[in-house]
């Protein structure tokens, strides 16, 4: 069994994560990611950082301030666990990187994982004002709501425009999840465009699927 690479403790857990983020933000790209990947893990470790800091202080620390932390770690732990398998399984990533990230090693001799082959299917379910509800499903079981074999998650990649686009290379990336349903959020300028869904899966090694056909919705007030 791999030994455990994230902390128990809550303060050994803050400083692991902070380590994770700031190298992260530093060069993104050394690791695989993006600078909004970077964004992300850094918004959800400094949530955490800042929920804990309140739940241990005597003049703050309360049910709610622990409520609030307990919260934080939570979604804390389900962002940056994704994150960290991909770039543990990374080959294009040093081992000496992944040591600083404070990762384990993998295990050379487990067997390959084989890049996704099949596409998901993406599904928008619903609108609310500024957020689209998402479903998805795989290309092979379109019946199941699990991830296919092998995938650690779904990449998601939002276009906002004034009408439905067909190139994923103009959307953004905006999440990866393992999760479902999911609600995609806009700002309120976004209100009466069209946002455009493209995702595909990605595995441990961090070897990405082909993508999913388009879905639009229109972005109501």
């Amino acid at each position: 069994m791999a030994k455990r690479y994230i902390p128990d403790r809550q303060q050994d857990l803050a400083a692991w994560a902070n380590n994770f983020a700031a190298r992260i933000s530093e060069e993104p790209y050394r690791y695989g990611l993006t600078p909004a990947d970077a964004a992300t893990i850094a918004g959800v470790c400094g949530d955490y950082t800042a929920a804990l800091t309140a739940a241990s202080d005597p003049a703050t620390r309360a049910t709610p301030a622990v409520a609030g932390k307990d919260s934080a770690r939570a979604a804390m732990l389900g962002a940056l666990r994704p994150y960290a398998q991909q770039i543990r399984g990374n080959l294009g990533v040093s081992n000496d990187d992944k040591a600083a990230l404070g990762l384990n090693l993998p295990n050379a001799k487990r067997s390959a994982i084989p890049p996704p082959v099949t596409q998901p299917l993406m599904t928008l379910i619903g609108a609310t004002p500024g957020s689209i509800t998402a479903r998805f499903a795989d290309s092979n079981t379109p019946a199941r709501r699990a991830l296919p074999p092998g995938a650690l998650a779904l990449q998601v990649y939002v276009a906002i425009a004034a009408g439905a686009v067909s190139n994923p290379a103009l959307a953004a990336f905006y999440a990866m999840l393992a999760k479902q349903p999911f609600a995609i959020d806009f700002g309120a300028d976004d209100n009466g465009k069209t946002a455009t869904v493209f995702a595909r899966w990605i595995n441990r090694k961090g070897e990405l699927g082909p993508w999913s056909n388009p879905v639009s919705m229109t972005i109501v007030a």
